[in-house]
């Protein structure tokens, strides 16, 4: 997926954060800066990003699977 460089930062850092979070440093949080975001746009992304990572564990670890509406067009970009 092409996103522009504001997005492709965002993603890197959200994908970063879930899978290691331990890795991040402050060159990570400067290039969201450099693609301009602002220290309260990262923050936000930070609590989006862990808030989801943590509810999804918890809904994981508790074998908590949902079924939703098989006609959403979102389903479709799931690999199976």
């Amino acid at each position: 997926v092409d996103l522009p460089a504001p997005e492709a930062q965002l993603v890197a850092y959200a994908v970063k954060l879930t899978r290691d979070p331990a890795s991040i440093t402050e060159s990570d949080v400067q290039a969201l800066r450099d693609v301009g975001f602002d220290d309260l746009d990262i923050v936000d992304a930070n609590a989006q990003c862990a808030h989801l990572n943590y509810v999804n564990r918890v809904a994981m670890g508790l074998g908590i699977h949902s079924i939703g509406d098989p006609d959403v067009p979102a389903y479709d970009a799931i690999p199976t």
